[in-house]
């Protein structure tokens, strides 16, 4: 993904274009979810934290950036555990994935393991 945008200046020593980078204010919701994902793998390889709790991560995503959110999530599962809630089905496609169906009753969660096929019946259901 390239922040870059050309601006409309000469460059003080003549030559060319010049570029600067855009401010954060200028990314899309998808594009700060990706720089986000980025800088925080970035930690994981500097100080890795044994697990990470991603809620819904992936809802301003379109299928190409989810799709390699979850190759990262697989090149890096042996470092750490990823705990993600999702309503797409990109994710639900990680090998070794343990599946969990939420449920909310009387004022309680309930988990329930489940396998990817129920899952992405779910999925398509809400």
């Amino acid at each position: 993904m390239d922040f870059r945008h050309e601006e409309n200046q000469e460059r003080p020593n003549g030559g060319g274009r010049r570029f600067g980078l855009l401010g954060m204010h200028k990314l899309s919701g998808g594009e700060k979810t990706v720089v986000a994902i980025c800088i925080l793998m970035s930690l994981q390889v500097c100080n890795p934290a044994p697990f990470y709790v991603f809620d819904e991560m992936d809802a301003a995503l379109d299928p190409r950036y989810r799709s390699n959110i979850r190759n990262v999530f697989q090149a890096n599962g042996k470092h750490a555990q990823y705990f993600i809630t999702t309503f797409r089905e990109e994710l639900l496609h990680l090998p070794d994935a343990h599946i969990y169906q939420v449920e909310f009753e009387s004022r309680t969660s309930k988990m329930a393991k489940c396998d990817s096929e129920t899952a992405l019946a779910l999925l398509q259901i809400s």
